[in-house]
């Protein structure tokens, strides 16, 4: 999915016409998409609230600048493309459970240069419940996930084991994600001057019940961001 939706922005960036861009990824994780980015040539700074995910970000995209912060209180700079996968609007971390998606993408809209995009995904009502698991080669990952309909929320409970020589290591988590109506969320942006589109995924294929990308775009007319000058 990294790899996809990096592909996706740097399409519609080369559609609008805009050449060495700066993209904001909010929850940038492990920095995969934002490697993509800047082989494309565009600057990328990213927002995450784990240091050990900017740990990961760094190997993974050196030339990106990374920024250790809640998205919903990290300021945004100036820029052409604010991006956000892996439903990165819908997840609740201790201190944000009350923070608004709506309130955030404001920020984002604002933050936009004229012609600039916004593009991110979100769990949705009726997003994928149940329990599953992934095995690989000394590790297996299991997950219980349950939606709250009358809450709006989903919890998800993963229990990840590692073969440590002749013993195994488990670790517990659980991911909570406010589910957000994507129509809603488009009209938002729609309130404020942008056009907006609601996909099923950011490449030929679906990325799953309940989980919709949202692509946005603010006014403004086709334009070439200037290279810095080395």
């Amino acid at each position: 999915m990294a790899e996809e939706a990096a592909r996706f922005a740097i399409d519609a960036l080369a559609a609008a016409g805009i050449d060495g861009a700066t993209v904001v990824e909010l929850g940038c994780g492990s920095g995969q998409t934002a490697a993509r980015l800047g082989e494309a040539g565009h600057e990328v700074i990213g927002i995450d609230s784990s240091p050990h995910m900017l740990t990961l970000a760094r190997e993974a995209a050196p030339k990106a600048r990374l920024v250790l912060g809640s998205i919903h209180a990290t300021p945004i700079p100036p820029c052409d493309l604010v991006l956000a996968v892996g439903e990165v609007l819908s997840y609740r971390f201790p201190g944000d459970e009350d923070a608004s998606a709506t309130a955030l993408l404001d920020r984002a809209v604002r933050a936009l240069r004229p012609g600039g995009m916004l593009v991110f995904d979100v769990a949705a009502p009726g997003r994928a419940s149940g329990r599953g698991h992934v095995l690989g080669d000394g590790w297996a990952v299991l997950v219980d996930a349950r939606e709250d309909r009358a809450a709006a929320t989903l919890v998800r409970e993963i229990v990840t084991f590692r073969r440590m020589g002749d013993a195994w290591r488990r670790s517990d988590e659980v991911h909570r994600l406010a589910l957000l109506s994507p129509s809603g969320l488009a009209a938002h942006l729609r309130r404020r001057g942008l056009s907006a589109r609601i996909l099923r995924g950011y490449g030929a294929g679906e990325l799953g019940l309940g989980w919709r990308v949202i692509a946005a775009r603010a006014r403004g007319g086709v334009r070439r961001a200037a290279r810095p000058r080395s």
